[in-house]
Parts: C-alpha cells; structure tokens; sequence
C-alpha cells in the first residue's frame, strides 16, 4: 500500500518530491522514501518500463474495499484509524 501511495505523489508532483516529505506522507523513515524514490526514478528511466507501459501511464484514485473517507486518510498521509464520531 505504501508503494501505490509513494508512485502515485511521486507521479502527481509538478517538481521533484524530496525523501523528507514522501516520508512524512506516507509515514515511512526517511531512509526507507529515499530508497524507494530511487527505485522509482530507477524504474521510469529504464528502457522496459517505457516498452511495457508506454509513455503515459494513468492513476486515479481508486481503491477497492476501502471507505472514501479511509481512503482520503491514506493519500494525506493520516493513515491512523479514524476516531468514532461524537453523539449529540
């Protein structure tokens, strides 16, 4: 899960995302976002990547089995439980 989040700000950044954010984001350590930064910038350079892809490659923000407001969580990085709400 954390993979699909990291490639999808990875792609959805106008400019570069740094280690510290990505690590921020998806609550990794900072270590860990960079490896993962350059296995991505690893795999969209690599001549099998463009074969098999193509030159676009299409993201939405689905996620199957996952409530929106779960899944809201997940792409801004709160990916705590979500507290119940209060009765009036």
């Amino acid at each position: 899960m954390k993979w699909f989040l990291a490639l999808y700000m990875f792609t959805s950044h106008k400019k570069v995302i740094s280690s510290n954010l990505l690590a921020l984001e998806i609550t990794v350590a900072e270590r860990s976002a960079r490896l993962m930064l350059h296995r991505l910038r690893y795999a969209f350079d690599h001549l099998n990547f463009a074969e098999t892809v193509g030159n676009t490659v299409n993201i939405d923000e689905f996620g199957a089995g996952v409530s929106e407001n779960k899944f809201d969580m997940m792409l801004s990085g709160l990916l705590s439980v979500p507290q119940p709400k209060k009765e009036k």
